[in-house]
């Protein structure tokens, strides 16, 4: 029942990463206010308890695509799917914005997100614009992440610093240390 051709929830995450830039332009600051490291030990139990009968987990990436962190991620889709026995999605934003994400926010809520984020390396700045690449894809992260959570899914955000392949390797042990479901 979705319609590829009018995508208003896409647009929705467009406009949320607008206003997410107009502030920063004022203020200079763009957080996302619930993303958590590792550190903070999130309670990853109870969230993929919230994942609903039939559903689906997606991770929605917006870090730099490697051969390495394909394959970190491809191992963790692997062990979650054959563990919890799910569908485990991948996206790299913000290019899935405009794929599966009216999918995500619009069809069924079947869904569950973890959202992944890093902090930028090298972070050039967008030519005539008051803020980086790095800063653009952030807020791109976030609004998404913003109308995700306006529809009351299960949603986590994690933020694995700069060091994003020993970021996904810690993940990846914080999911295998979990009891079976």
């Amino acid at each position: 029942g979705i319609n590829p051709f009018d995508e208003p929830n896409v647009k929705e995450s467009k406009d949320n990463t607008g206003v997410l830039l107009e502030k920063f332009r004022k203020t200079g600051l763009l957080e996302a206010e619930d993303a958590v490291t590792l550190r903070a030990k999130p309670d990853f139990q109870k969230f993929l308890s919230g994942i609903p009968v039939r559903g689906y987990l997606a991770f929605l990436v917006f870090i730099e695509r490697s051969a390495k962190t394909q394959r970190i991620l491809a191992g963790l889709r692997k062990a979650l799917a054959e563990r919890y026995k799910i569908p485990v999605l991948l996206g790299y934003g913000p290019r899935y914005l405009h794929s599966i994400g009216q999918l995500y926010k619009g069809g069924p809520e079947k869904g569950a997100f973890v959202f992944v984020l890093n902090q930028e390396g090298k972070d050039p700045r967008v030519p005539g614009a008051p803020y980086t690449f790095g800063q653009l894809k952030k807020a791109q992260a976030i609004g998404d992440l913003q109308a995700v959570k306006s529809r009351a899914l299960p949603v986590l955000c994690l933020d694995l610093g700069k060091n994003v392949e020993s970021g996904l390797t810690a993940l990846t042990q914080a999911f295998r240390k979990l009891k079976k479901a």
